[in-house]
């Protein structure tokens, strides 16, 4: 049982959410005191949606991104505790009182809904380093729960969540804790790429321009995004033009996660020192449709795994 004087604030970043913030608003209150939508310049009714099911919504005047908007929230919450919960449905609002609960027990000061997968792989290698510093698996998570006196005091310097969310409070002592997640989904999201021959450049870059002493920097090592299906199409139109009846299959999802969900990341940092990225153009996919074509006889079809392992009930 919470202390009554210990109130719970949500705090929801949210953009273009307009058909699924409702339910999560919905889930939020049977468990927080307050719920804050920051709607994060969306184009849709996201605002007019989040008024309606009894969230207080606070609008940036244009898209200012995840940080920005969760700091927005922060300050706004009369919350002992601040939970900041995805507004696509991903997450289980019924977790709210596992991950506050440390918390209100004086067992931590942080408490991370910990995913049991991270597919991005920018984001493990950022959580690889985090974990190497801190102990903790998953920094990036977007479901956490937080002292708001603490949250004030945080600058969270950067573009990127990955980390800083973590490796900022634990230096100033901060006690953390990971407890595991309910993920919810079909999967589809966006997700950030970039080329290979683009990763050691971003290496070479990001060492040649260290940081000023005292300064924590990360960067999203992407340089564009795209939705799976987008990817799936573009393949197909180009083996299409050499020739290639390429055809586009649906199986089963085994992930637990949302179809869309707010993926607004900023990748210009890199570019700014000098990347000159290698994007995904009609030429780079006839490159390699060339080299599979070259080497397809190698290829050794039966040991392409086509089944689902990472999912368990």
């Amino acid at each position: 049982m919470r202390s009554y004087i210990s109130l719970i604030s949500a705090v929801i970043p949210a953009y273009n959410e307009a058909d699924r913030i409702g339910q999560v608003i919905r889930e939020c209150f049977r468990y927080c005191d307050e719920v804050i939508v920051i709607d994060d310049g969306s184009t849709d009714n996201t605002a007019k949606e989040a008024s309606k099911y009894g969230a207080k919504v606070i609008r940036n005047s244009s898209n200012k991104g995840y940080i920005y908007s969760i700091k927005r929230g922060f300050r706004a919450a009369a919350g002992d505790i601040v939970v900041t919960i995805d507004a696509d449905g991903e997450h289980c609002p019924s977790d709210i009182p596992i991950i506050t609960k440390p918390i209100l027990c004086n067992q931590a000061d942080i408490v991370l809904g910990a995913r049991d997968r991270i597919d991005r792989i920018s984001e493990r290698l950022i959580s690889l380093i985090v974990r190497l510093k801190t102990g903790i698996r998953d920094s990036g998570t977007g479901f956490r729960a937080i002292r708001r006196s603490l949250a004030l005091n945080l600058k969270y310097k950067g573009i990127c969540i990955c980390g800083i969310s973590v490796l900022e409070p634990w230096l100033k002592g901060a006690h953390i804790l990971e407890i595991p997640i309910t993920v919810y989904g079909k999967g589809g999201q966006t997700r950030g790429y970039i080329d290979i021959k683009d990763t050691l450049q971003c290496v070479y870059l990001a060492a040649e321009n260290p940081p000023k002493e005292g300064d924590l920097r990360i960067f999203n090592q992407i340089t564009e995004t795209f939705m799976v299906n987008e990817l799936a199409e573009k393949v197909k139109q180009v083996g299409a033009k050499l020739g290639y009846e390429a055809k586009i299959n649906h199986i089963e999802n085994p992930r637990k996660e949302a179809e869309e969900h707010y993926y607004n990341p900023k990748y210009t940092g890199l570019i700014e020192l000098g990347l000159k990225p290698y994007y995904l153009t009609e030429e780079v996919l006839i490159g390699m449709f060339e080299i599979v074509e070259k080497y397809k006889d190698n290829i050794q079809t039966h040991k392409i795994f086509r089944g689902i392992k990472w999912c368990h009930e």
